[in-house]
């Protein structure tokens, strides 16, 4: 369970979106929990906001991460995993630095590459999208 339930609490809209669409994502291959590829397929699946846009611009294409599908029995509620709750965390710390009131797409993008070293992660990072060059694209497009 979530530390700082607060976190979730001040998604915004897409946030939120992108939370529904990474717990469907788990449903749908099986898994025991929301794992940090679910998730970030999620962002990258919601195009208008900035996590997508973010790694369009710096990879060139927000198809950079591929699902690695794990087929375990469903339980009727999925946990976020540890891994997914750290980002998550990092997320609303991420926020709470910008001195933004809500977390939205930008900041669990930027929560998850600094707090998870998954598949999916990995591949962004071959693709460019580093947490340097995503905070620095993200503040650009703020700023536009």
């Amino acid at each position: 369970m979530i530390h700082d339930q607060s976190a979730l609490s001040h998604l915004d809209n897409l946030g939120k979106r992108a939370v529904i669409l990474a717990r469907r994502r788990a449903e749908e291959s099986q898994s025991e929990g929301i794992a940090p590829e679910h998730l970030l397929l999620a962002l990258l699946a919601l195009r208008k906001g900035l996590a997508a846009r973010t790694v369009a611009n710096l990879s060139g294409s927000p198809d950079q991460v591929t699902e690695v599908r794990g087929r375990r029995p469903s339980p009727s509620h999925l946990p976020f995993t540890a891994a997914t709750e750290e980002g998550l965390v990092r997320a609303a710390e991420q926020a709470r630095q910008w001195g933004d009131d809500h977390i939205g797409t930008e900041h669990m993008l930027l929560g998850l590459l600094a707090a998870t070293d998954n598949a999916a992660v990995r591949r962004l990072r071959e693709a460019g999208v580093t947490y340097q060059a995503a905070s620095a694209e993200i503040i650009r497009l703020r700023a536009a």
